[in-house]
């Protein structure tokens, strides 16, 4: 089980314009997204491929933030997610 939060800044076409379809608008008008961030957490069991016994509790916790704004390229320097963790581990470790 697991929940996720979505945060996103975005222009709209118009003032009272009706809400863009999220899929369309990052095809048709990519530029008017200014921000975007996610938090997810979810808790279920491990397997033996995490070097746990399989059925162990587990954890998962993943933030992103993009600063769509920046000039940058999406490499080492020009990152536009520049704030992310991803978090898989035992529950309560």
């Amino acid at each position: 089980m697991g929940k996720c939060l979505l945060h996103l800044v975005f222009i709209n076409s118009a003032l009272g314009a009706p809400l863009p379809d999220l899929v369309q608008l990052l095809i048709s008008n990519p530029g008017a997204v200014r921000f975007v961030a996610i938090n997810s957490t979810a808790a279920g069991p491990l397997n033996a491929n995490f070097g746990v016994p399989t059925g162990t509790p587990g954890l998962f916790q993943m933030t992103q933030t993009g600063v769509l704004q920046s000039n940058g390229s999406g490499g080492p320097r020009g990152d536009f997610f520049p704030a992310e963790r991803i978090n898989l581990t035992v529950a309560g470790h």
